[in-house]
């Protein structure tokens, strides 16, 4: 919220008023930014004091809120002491001294820390816990719509692993018709051994890239409708078939 009001964090200066766990949430999140500026405010020194610390923050007494505010860009309150601790007459003072510039509040105290009508004021926006409510619905909302990409995009994986990990299971099978296919090759090669004997070294490779590319060309057929059909009953009818005409096991 702030970012889409400001543009961005970078180099800005954030008021925290509350170091309990809602302040040190919000405190944890802004601190992501590296380049921002961050004070904590708060009631109870050793405790803001030791939130900052970790945060790399610093820390201001509650006393000292009014002046802060002169150069503040986000203020979040988050005290619920029960009194306002930024009421319309104080904020109106303060948007006095700032010439114009703008002031982000966030009230996610219950009950409220600032008075309903310092919203009014202009260059000060005024968020509460409803409108935090309304956008983090929008956040839900967003990534719902993202849930359903990434759903498909699964489902797509899914089914394509399903098809590869089916096909593989025909691969030992394939790889002992084309070793069949290959003994079958290299024995008539030996077979001729005598007749070829005449032949160059070029002749020689040539005979040998020929057999090798009848042989390729004639179990191409087989391993495809092998892959194809794996995991099917006619798939499995194929391989049992193969199995037998060429013995393998």
């Amino acid at each position: 919220m702030a970012r889409d009001l400001l543009g961005t964090l970078a180099n800005k200066k954030v008021l925290i008023v509350g170091a309990g766990e809602m302040g040190e949430g919000v405190a944890t999140a802004i601190a992501a930014n590296p380049t921002t500026e961050i004070t904590v405010v708060n009631r109870t020194a050793a405790r803001s004091e030791e939130l900052a610390n970790r945060l790399g923050a610093s820390t201001l007494p509650l006393e000292s809120l009014d002046a802060a505010l002169h150069q503040a860009d986000v203020l979040v309150t988050c005290t619920g002491s029960g009194n306002f601790i930024l009421d319309y007459e104080k904020a109106l003072q303060v948007m006095g001294v700032r010439s114009g510039k703008k002031l982000f509040v966030v009230d996610i105290a219950v009950p409220r820390d600032v008075e309903a009508n310092v919203g009014d004021l202009e260059n000060i926006e005024l968020r509460n816990l409803d409108d935090l409510r309304d956008w983090a619905r929008k956040g839900v909302e967003q990534r719902e719509g993202e849930a359903t990409k990434v759903r498909v995009i699964i489902s797509q994986e899914l089914e394509r692993y399903t098809i590869d990990s089916t096909a593989r299971q025909a691969a030992p099978l394939i790889a002992s018709l084309h070793e069949a296919a290959e003994e079958i090759r290299t024995a008539e090669i030996e077979r001729y051994a005598k007749r070829l004997a005449a032949l160059t070294d070029e002749q020689r490779e040539a005979v040998e890239a020929l057999t090798k590319g009848i042989t390729a060309k004639m179990m191409h057929q087989p391993a495809v409708r092998l892959k194809e059909g794996a995991g099917t009953p006619q798939g499995e009818r194929l391989a049992d078939a193969v199995r037998d005409l060429f013995h393998l096991h």
